[in-house]
């Protein structure tokens, strides 16, 4: 019996060491399998997770989407009233055609939809801008057009007016020829009662003309806005101008007898002076502005 128990007693140890390493190999099966659920449970979580976060893409992506259509909605309105505009300015064709050009060029360089939105209100404010200077300048045109038309009515008028009363018109200037025959400073005083003062030469052309126009009345001669009895030999003009070319004739200015005012003689085309007491027909000139 001892015996036996003997033997199996090497058996029994090995079945306990057996058992023991089972045990120990059962205990690391279970830690491993709680950790494999660990990490289980914790790769569910991380899936939820990015299962929310993708849900959440999707949401955002779907909200930039309508934000997309928004916004090519309003750009294409933006450009339906960029047309409308255009078709009303026909006469800036030239400046659309510039910054539809423009327009495109910068197209190219952004693709951003809120980039391009900008660059069609710029073009739009441009065109805006351009087409109220436009309209501006057209206005100030027409504006000083309207002041020159006035102006030019209001001459014809004048001179519709003065005509009606014995003026003749001559390059800005109306001419009243006398009937009767005055001395010199009452001959002055009768022009300047009415506006005008005895007439100043200034050129050729005014000498053509009033020889021309006086000379076609008979035996006429006329006291003419010219003297130098403040200071002999000076000769001024009615305004106080010195005279600068004259029209004198033959020796003349001779000063015979304080000979100090100037008469016109059409016929010859000449002056003479001659006493301020004289009398003699004259010629008034105001201006016609």
């Amino acid at each position: 019996m001892i015996t036996e128990r003997d033997q199996l007693q090497p058996s029994y140890t090995n079945l306990i060491k057996e058992r023991d390493q089972l045990q120990t190999s059962y205990n690391s099966i279970i830690t491993e399998r709680d950790q494999l659920q660990t990490n289980y449970n914790s790769i569910i979580t991380e899936r939820d997770q990015l299962q929310t976060s993708y849900n959440s893409i999707i949401t955002e992506r779907d909200q930039l989407q309508t934000s997309y259509n928004s916004i090519i909605t309003e750009r294409d309105q933006l450009q339906t009233s960029y047309n409308s505009i255009v078709t009303e300015r026909d006469q800036l064709q030239t400046s659309y055609t510039n910054l539809i050009k423009e327009r495109d060029q910068l197209r190219t360089k952004y693709t951003n939809l809120t980039t391009e939105k900008q660059l069609q209100f710029k073009i739009q404010q441009t065109a805006k801008e351009e087409l109220q200077s436009r309209y501006n300048t057209m206005r100030n045109q027409m504006d000083l057009l309207q002041r020159e038309r006035n102006g030019l009515q209001q001459k014809l008028n004048d001179i519709y007016t003065n005509n009606a009363r014995g003026w003749l018109y001559f390059r800005s200037s109306f001419y009243y020829i006398s009937a009767e025959k005055k001395n010199w400073d009452d001959s002055r005083q009768y022009c300047r009662e009415r506006g005008a003062d005895l007439v100043i030469i200034n050129s050729r052309e005014e000498q053509e003309f009033l020889a021309n126009v006086v000379g076609s009345i008979k035996g006429i001669i006329a006291w003419i806005g010219l003297t130098d009895r403040h200071t002999e030999g000076r000769w001024k003009w009615v305004d106080g101008s010195a005279l600068i070319t004259g029209y004198w004739g033959d020796g003349e200015p001779n000063d015979t007898g304080e000979e100090d005012c100037v008469e016109f003689y059409p016929v010859n085309k000449k002056w003479n002076d001659r006493q301020c007491s004289a009398t003699d027909q004259w010629i008034c000139e105001k201006s016609a502005a």
